[in-house]
């Protein structure tokens, strides 16, 4: 008899794991899974997968005895889409201001929360903020986390570097 739960996985950046709960009442089972994500299948017992897109997927396992019987368990599972985070940045400079775009893809349907840490103490929750660095100068892991409303999140860390800006003098 084959079956099979899914004990974790929900977003299209996590790794879903499978657990197979098929059973035989005499001999040996092998397993044969299908993803419905672009061919992709496995063998082993209890498989981790990470989806190649989000959607509905129709998770496919067949158990087959050594003596050749099969039986097939087909579950449907939800695959949400996670946001695929990504920023860029004007010069990091000591006395200028530095902008941040957020250029993440609008996950449709989806309702995102901002968080950037500036990697000085200093953090902001604005889709698209501007930091002043207040003369702290050197290397930064500047991050951005946006989690969106269907429980998906993802980060995105850069290491950028503040750097001393000139002070015009007129006499």
């Amino acid at each position: 008899t084959s079956n099979f739960v899914l004990k974790s996985g929900m977003c299209d950046n996590q790794q879903f794991q499978f657990e197979n709960k098929s059973s035989i009442q005499n001999g040996f089972a092998g397993n044969f899974w299908d993803f419905n994500d672009n061919g992709n299948v496995s063998t082993e017992k209890n498989p981790s997968y990470r989806f190649s897109t989000s959607g509905t997927k129709t998770v496919k396992l067949i158990a087959v005895s050594e003596f050749g019987c099969t039986d097939t368990f087909v579950k449907t599972i939800s695959v949400k889409e996670s946001p695929k985070v990504s920023f860029i940045n004007s010069a990091l400079c000591s006395v200028k201001p530095t902008n941040f775009t957020n250029t993440t893809p609008t996950v449709s349907g989806a309702i995102a929360n901002y968080s950037w840490n500036f990697g000085d103490g200093t953090t902001s929750t604005v889709e698209s903020p501007i930091h002043d660095w207040n003369a702290k100068l050197g290397p930064k892991s500047i991050s951005l986390t946006i989690e969106l409303d269907n429980g998906c999140k993802e980060t995105v860390t850069k290491k950028l570097i503040v750097k001393t800006q000139p002070k015009p003098v007129f006499k």
